[in-house]
């Protein structure tokens, strides 16, 4: 008996043995490529030649809290993925190529005017850094180094890789022009959503003006403002947008149940919210739908109310809904496509310069060289990705000079450049 457990035991280690070393095999790491941004977030793209013959392969990622996840395989065919504690599990069957590429905002830190990114990895690494960046320290010593138009893209040797550099400095044109730059994203994406904000645009008005008058500090300070606007703007907005909707289901839920005067006196107080908000008064729009909310919902139930009630209250509201949003896709004013042609383009010799491309980058620009030019809410619908998402692929290929952009009705419009704007 003692000697058939003691062999049991054998063969258990072995078999345990065997499926760790299967298990440490499952892929091999091709490629690695993070861009940073002046912001701090980190495009991060990991290329990995899986075991063929297992249906899943779970792979280690550099930085934690993974967003806009998105994996495919050689023919750009997406994997289904699950994060878990030690990376991520794919499910790979028959994959020979698997590209991964996420957001991350973990792999940097910030001291003082001084950033710093740091990844550990078992490949060479290549790093491009924000434009502008000024490189104070690397470590250890880099395989390769390039700067092209004043962005520098460093190859480091395996193991773990530091760089420290700071993004202009303080008074300078080119910390202006980050700022500058941030503050115009920040609003264009405010207007994009729908969102008034009257304050920050003249703001932004004057770090402009004072940018071109070479009133660098000035124009620091306005773009700061302008950012802080929005960003103020945008709290506003959802804290009033909340009440909005919640009073409108409370009115609809509890009509015939209440008095009519207090639905009336209701509705209006709403309809005042509603009209304050399409004007921009976020504050006074959320102080006026509470008030209608707790109107209705203080209000004594009348006799006689019944489920009946109840459910035709709440059938009454999904059609509202419906009909409103119908009637509001109706109303919107249709962008006529600029009179511009797009010039012709060789992508592959585009995707040759840029290598560090990402699949959906280079998804997108196939898309307008098919179409000669879209908006980015078009791209959003095409790709059914989220807006955060589109626009740091907009600022990514925009700042690789690869895209041109401008301003049509209020929206923003992509095309691509000429090849010798690539130069």
């Amino acid at each position: 008996m003692y000697k058939k457990t003691k062999i049991s035991l054998i063969i258990l280690l072995f078999m345990l043995g065997t499926v760790a070393s299967v298990y440490a095999q499952d892929y091999s790491s091709d490629s690695l490529a993070v861009r940073v941004y002046s912001d701090g977030s980190v495009d991060v793209e990991y290329v990995i030649e899986p075991d063929t013959t297992l249906a899943q392969v779970n792979v280690s990622l550099v930085g934690e809290l993974y967003q806009d996840v998105i994996v495919v395989d050689q023919d750009g065919i997406i994997l289904d993925w699950v994060i878990n504690p030690d990376g991520i599990e794919v499910d790979s069957l028959g994959s020979t190529a698997i590209t991964i590429t996420y957001t991350t905002d973990s792999l940097t830190d910030k001291t003082g005017s001084q950033w710093s990114v740091e990844v550990t990895t078992d490949i060479n690494l290549v790093y491009t850094l924000p434009k502008g960046a000024v490189l104070t320290g690397l470590n250890p010593a880099p395989t390769g180094i390039s700067v092209i138009d004043s962005q520098a893209t460093i190859t480091m040797p395996a193991g773990t890789s530091s760089i420290a550099y700071m993004i202009g400095t303080t008074g300078t044109q080119e910390h202006a022009l980050v700022l500058l730059n941030t503050a115009k994203s920040d609003v264009n994406n405010a207007v994009d959503n729908g969102l008034i904000v009257n304050e920050a645009e003249a703001i932004l008005a004057q770090a402009i003006q004072a940018y071109q008058n070479e009133q660098y500090i000035q124009s620091e300070q306005y773009s700061t403002q302008t950012s802080e606007s929005v960003a103020e703007t945008e709290i506003q907005a959802a804290a009033a947008l909340n009440p909005i909707n919640e009073a409108g289901a409370i009115i609809e839920s509890r009509r015939n149940q209440i008095d009519d005067a207090i639905i009336d006196e209701a509705e209006a107080l709403l309809e005042l919210a509603q009209n304050q908000y399409d004007e921009g008064l976020y504050a006074e729009a959320r102080d006026n739908a509470i008030e209608a909310y707790d109107l209705v919902i203080d209000a004594p139930i009348a006799q006689g109310g019944n489920q009946t009630l109840l459910i035709a209250g709440v059938v009454i509201v999904v059609l509202i809904g419906a009909g409103y949003w119908y009637m509001s896709q109706k109303g919107k004013k249709q962008v006529q496509r600029p009179d511009t042609v797009q010039p012709k383009v060789d992508l592959d010799l585009v995707f040759s310069r840029h290598p560090n491309l990402r699949t959906d980058d280079k998804a997108v620009l196939r898309y307008l060289e098919e179409t000669g030019g879209v908006f980015v809410t078009e791209v959003r619908e095409h790709f059914d990705i989220p807006k955060s998402s589109a626009w740091r692929m907009v600022r990514r290929l925009e700042e690789e000079g690869i895209i041109s952009t401008s301003m049509v009705g209020g929206e923003t419009y992509l095309q691509l450049k000429a090849e010798e704007d690539e130069q």
